[in-house]
Order: C-alpha cells, then structure tokens, then sequence
C-alpha cells in the first residue's frame, strides 16, 4: 500500500493573507488621499482658524479609523477562516479519495489472496489425485508382478514333475531291461552246476535287495520332495525364489545321490557277471 502526501496550504494562507493585507493597505491610503483632497467643512474652517498654523496636530484625518480598523480585521479573520474552511474541504476530499482508493486496492489484494488460496487448493487437489493414481498403478504392477511370480512357479513345478516322470520312467524301463537280461542269464545257465545255481540266487537275492533299496530310497526322495513342496506352498510368496532354489539344489543332490547309488549298483552287477563269465569259462574247461 503507497500512502501519499497530501500537499501543505500553510504557504499559500500566507501569500494570501500578505495579498489581501497589502490591498487593503493601499485602498486605505488611497482613501486618506481623497479625504485630504476634499474641502474641509465649516465646523473644521473655524477650528481650523482658531489653531495656529505652527502647532503640529496629533489627531487622525479620518474620524472613524476605529471601526475601519475593527471592519478589516473582522474581513481578515472571515477570509483566513475562509481559507482555512477551504483548505480543510480540499483535505477532507483528498482523504475520501485516498480512502477509496484503499478500499479499491485492499479489495484487489482480498481478491487477489482469494485466488492464489484456490490456485493453492487447486494444486493440492490436482497433487493428491496424481498421488491416488500412481499408488492405483503400482498395486496392479504388484498384482502383476505376483501373479506372473506365481505362474512362473506353477510352471517350474510342472516342469520339475515332467522331469522326475521321465526320469523315473528311464529307471523303471532300465530296471525292467536288467530284469530281461538277468530273466535271459537265467535261461541260459540251467546246464551249470549247483554252485553255479547258488551263485545266480546270491546274485538275485543281491538284485533284490538292491531294488528294494533303490525303491526305499526313492520313496525317500519322494517323501522329500512332497515334503519340500509342502513347505513351498506353506512359505511366504517373497521366499517363493528361495525355497525353488533350494527345492532344485534338493533334486540335483538326490539325482545326483541316485546317480552314484546306480553305478555303484551297476559296477557291482557288473563284477557279478564277470564272475558268472569266469566261472562258465571254468565249467566249460572242465
């Protein structure tokens, strides 16, 4: 807000004041002069001749100065009062306008709050929808993300069972091969001797035994994996990553336990028959 000066008519009531006194002055002596010129009236002649003319007179021309005087400064006063009630209406006026005007401009600067409030609520209100939207999309870039997780695990799960099938499958028709071939041994070696026949139900006494441990273990590796999976689904979906990481670690572990119990199995089968093959050879001498 500017506040403006309102400009002093104390130099001015001067000037004024010095005008007025200055014409009056001037119309005063102006009136002594024709008062002088004037002939003096009878009553004046004969006092007038009746004063010697070398005495010097004290007393004024003008009779009634008194109320001249008194008439001036009444006039005086009502024009200084005049001027002052003047000087007074131009700074009552002046106020009204300067009032006005701050009315004007303090209604501006209320309109003015008034808008940058709304475009203070506008903002806030445009920044908490913008909020409210982006949290909307990263819950369904959540749900997304979950359910692709879940899938993805789904699919492992399916994949890892297609893989034991077949790898179960390859050990049953292995199994069932050695089971031929040991069938067809058989078959062959009616003619050998009992000790030969001792050999062959030693040897498949050790066959059995040792296809009862391959299925008690795999039992156990079965029950392993059911348990693992049972643990997967009981797990939290964050430790989903974890829990298939250790869930193929297990696989790979009992695959690879499998493996080495095969082969052991199978060098042992094969020291067998080599044996059977030395001892047909010894038969066949004899």
């Amino acid at each position: 807000m500017v506040f403006q000066s309102q400009p002093s008519n104390k130099g001015k009531k001067k000037s004024l004041y010095r005008r007025k006194q200055g014409s009056t002055y001037a119309t005063h002596a102006a009136a002594l002069d024709a008062d002088r010129e004037q002939p003096p009236d009878t009553a004046n002649e004969a006092v007038g001749d009746a004063i010697p003319p070398s005495a010097p007179s004290n007393q004024r021309n003008d009779s009634n100065w008194r109320s001249n005087r008194a008439l001036k400064s009444a006039k005086r006063a009502t024009a200084k009062a005049i001027a002052e009630r003047d000087a007074v209406r131009v700074e009552r006026d002046a106020v009204r306008v300067y009032i006005a005007t701050t009315k004007s401009k303090v209604q501006e600067a209320n309109a003015c709050v008034k808008q940058v409030e709304h475009g203070q609520y506008l903002d806030r209100k445009a920044n908490r929808a913008h909020a409210l939207k982006t949290e909307e999309e990263h819950k369904l870039d959540l749900d997304q993300v979950s359910d692709k997780f879940y899938e993805e695990l789904e699919a492992a799960e399916e994949a890892t069972g297609v893989e034991t099938g077949k790898r179960l499958a390859e050990e049953a028709r292995r199994i069932e091969a050695e089971d031929n071939h040991s069938h067809l041994l058989r078959g062959e070696r009616q003619h050998c001797t009992d000790k030969v026949k001792r050999e062959q139900a030693k040897l498949e006494k050790e066959r059995h035994g040792q296809r009862l441990q391959i299925d008690h273990l795999h039992k156990q590796w079965k029950q392993k994996i059911t348990l693992s999976t049972m643990k997967l689904e009981r797990e939290n979906a964050a430790r989903g990553v974890k829990l298939a990481i250790e869930m193929d670690n297990i696989v790979c572990k009992s695959e690879e336990r499998l493996k080495k119990e095969t082969s052991k199995l199978i060098n042992k089968l094969e020291k067998k028959e080599q044996m059977l093959d030395t001892v047909k050879e010894v038969n066949k001498k004899r």
